[in-house]
């Protein structure tokens, strides 16, 4: 596979994720795989596939990261379903070679003893305690974000990406189902740099760029946070559901009224294609770079993790600060616990190819 540097990333569909492992020289590869637990059964199928697929590397370290959020209102439903997914993540485990596989768990904390939120910052850190010394004797990192909050999810693919040598390979995996999947929101931390601008002059940005998908209470917290001159929202379009991108429109212009924002600043990319978030994003920077710094653009996600992917890339490759905020609670509306274990059994597990070797 040739780079073209058009391109910031290749992703495998799952039907080519194993043939992607089995093209490379497995037993001389030593892979660090890192997922994050949670209720959500959407956080075992990549879990399984990888123990299935790389079997015979010559190493093969899995760290289970534990998000524990005692200011969570649905706390108990969410605490039984996590213990669910962890039965089978453990069942998984413990049929791995014990000769050439090491499992380990680490808990982050979501909330300071203030309860102030802090968990992507508690993340890195605890991480890097455990593994900085380590992540050199690897020549793969994969990290499953499909049970990741992406505040944390950016902050550890960041770190990674930041003390990774060029030949250590970084990719993100994500678990898509069949069916329409609704968590509800409820609370929000306050709006937080994950990736902060370079000079404390450029903390009045100039410009934001939210991916629009989620609720309005989280993009209008973030707008009184930074209060920028001009937004920019990207729209995912097409989708699955042809109708997504008129209901976010919609749902979002009074606010856009409010704030000033025209038509023709409002952008559309595809939904199911992050490398179309990342050349948008790439054209609104170029549009203004020649008289602005890229410290003065702040990228936000409010939309599904794959399309956070596009965003996060972005981020790295134009030096743009990211804003993130994090809700206090989810809760499962649809579908029943049940059913979505059963789409979760037959999982689409997309694998996103961040950095490495194919880019040098």
């Amino acid at each position: 596979m040739k780079y073209s540097s058009d391109i910031p990333y290749f992703y495998h569909v799952q039907t080519e994720f194993e043939q992607f492992w089995a093209t490379r020289q497995l037993t001389n590869q030593r892979v660090l795989f890192i997922f994050g637990l949670g209720f959500d059964p959407r956080c075992v199928p990549a879990f399984r596939l990888a123990a299935k697929t790389l079997k015979r590397v010559k190493k093969l370290d899995t760290l289970c990261l534990r998000f524990k959020n005692p200011e969570d209102k649905n706390l108990q439903e969410n605490t039984d379903g996590t213990h669910e997914c962890l039965k089978e993540i453990e069942e998984i485990s413990n049929s791995l070679n014990a000769a050439h596989h090491g499992h380990s768990h680490l808990e982050v904390n979501l909330f300071s003893q203030k309860d102030v939120y802090d968990g992507h910052q508690k993340l890195v850190s605890d991480f890097s305690d455990e593994y900085g010394t380590s992540l050199g004797e690897y020549t793969d990192i994969v990290v499953d974000i499909s049970a990741f909050p992406r505040s944390l999810m950016y902050a550890l693919l960041t770190r990674l990406q930041e003390r990774l040598k060029p030949t250590q390979n970084l990719f993100a995996v994500l678990s898509e189902v069949a069916v329409h999947v609704e968590i509800e929101e409820q609370g929000y931390s306050d709006p937080h740099y994950i990736i902060s601008a370079r000079s404390e002059s450029s903390l009045e940005p100039m410009i934001w760029i939210p991916i629009l998908g989620g609720s309005n209470e989280r993009l209008h917290k973030i707008y009184e946070f930074l209060n920028p001159k001009e937004v920019f929202p990207i729209v995912p379009f097409p989708t699955p559901d042809p109708r997504t991108g008129d209901k976010i429109v919609l749902r979002s212009r009074k606010l856009f009224d409010e704030w000033g924002v025209p038509f023709n600043n409002i952008m559309y990319a595809c939904g199911d294609a992050p490398f179309d978030i990342y050349r948008k994003i790439h054209d609104i920077v170029e549009r203004y770079r020649s008289f602005m710094s890229t410290d003065k653009m702040v990228v936000s996600a409010l939309s599904g993790r794959s399309l956070s992917l596009g965003v996060l890339v972005a981020a790295w490759l134009h030096n743009l600060p990211v804003c993130q905020i994090q809700p206090i609670t989810y809760k499962l509306k649809a579908p029943s616990r049940n059913e979505l274990k059963q789409a979760a059994a037959s999982a689409s597990v997309t694998l996103y190819w961040l950095s490495g070797e194919i880019y040098q």
